[in-house]
């Protein structure tokens, strides 16, 4: 069962699906910033900034769009409230990735911090952070698609948001085993890269929250 089926309907449809592509293609830049980072590369570092800045600046484009033709109008009021919902959320998966690559980006980390990060489990924390996007992508062009089970797709979300949680405090756990071989203030920028990545899974498992609500609409 299609959600959507007038013109106007599914373009609104289409444009969901655009944006969380967009933050889908932001996601995949986070193992390159953390390469550049721990291979020193900072040239590389500020130049995925400014690319991960266009794919924002193009996700929040796409945004304003929705916005503008669900406030003309489009679906019943209490409807359109959680379809704007959505939208904001999504956002929000984009601004946790930006978050993550400015706290990457804020300072050299010294050596001893970086030989950390090389050995903390980080690949398998970005993994399956990806992945949540992922999955996050696939929801929602299966809430408008209406083929397959949604609620499934939202429910390996939350899954991997746990898996993600237990890898999150492990690295915690491990960086506080060094603090008489790190500064303090590499200490906290390490802390502050992992709960940024963290915090992106959470915006993921918000925002399938927010699907459930709305797959509600097209059910009997």
């Amino acid at each position: 069962m299609h959600l959507f089926r007038k013109k106007e309907e599914k373009k609104v449809a289409d444009n969901y699906a655009k944006q969380i592509e967009e933050v889908l293609k932001a996601s995949h830049l986070l193992p390159d910033a953390k390469n550049y980072l721990i291979n020193l590369d900072y040239e590389s570092l500020d130049n995925l900034a400014k690319k991960l800045m266009e794919i924002s600046n193009n996700e929040k484009q796409i945004k304003k769009e929705n916005e503008r033709m669900l406030y003309q109008g489009l679906l019943f009021p209490e409807d359109r409230f959680l379809f704007i919902t959505l939208s904001e959320k999504i956002d929000k998966v984009m601004n946790k990735i930006n978050q993550s690559v400015r706290a990457i980006t804020e300072r050299k980390i010294p050596l001893p911090g970086i030989n950390f990060l090389r050995d903390s489990g980080l690949n398998e924390f970005l993994d399956l952070t990806i992945k949540s996007v992922e999955k996050l992508d696939l929801a929602i062009k299966e809430l408008f698609a209406g083929e397959n089970d949604v609620i499934s797709i939202c429910n390996e979300i939350e899954n991997l948001e746990g898996k993600i949680d237990e890898i999150k405090l492990k690295i915690l756990k491990e960086i506080h085993l060094l603090e008489k071989d790190l500064d303090v203030f590499t200490i906290l920028q390490i802390e502050n890269i992992v709960h940024r990545i963290d915090e992106i899974s959470d915006e993921a498992e918000d925002s399938s929250d927010i699907i459930i609500l709305v797959k509600s609409l097209s059910l009997p």
